[in-house]
């Protein structure tokens, strides 16, 4: 059981470590306020181009 537990620990570790550099690869972030004070955000991912 406590092998169990440590490949559970491992794949956390693992997806915490790489799910973050998804965040940095967007090519544009727009936020619009609405009069009423609502919010709309646009997160825009082009693919990568070498």
């Amino acid at each position: 059981m406590k092998k169990f537990y440590l490949i559970v620990a491992c794949l956390c570790i693992f997806a915490f470590a790489v799910l973050p550099a998804q965040a940095f690869t967007a090519n544009s972030l727009t936020i619009t306020l609405g009069a009423n004070g609502d919010a709309q955000g646009r997160y825009a991912v082009l693919p990568f181009i070498h």
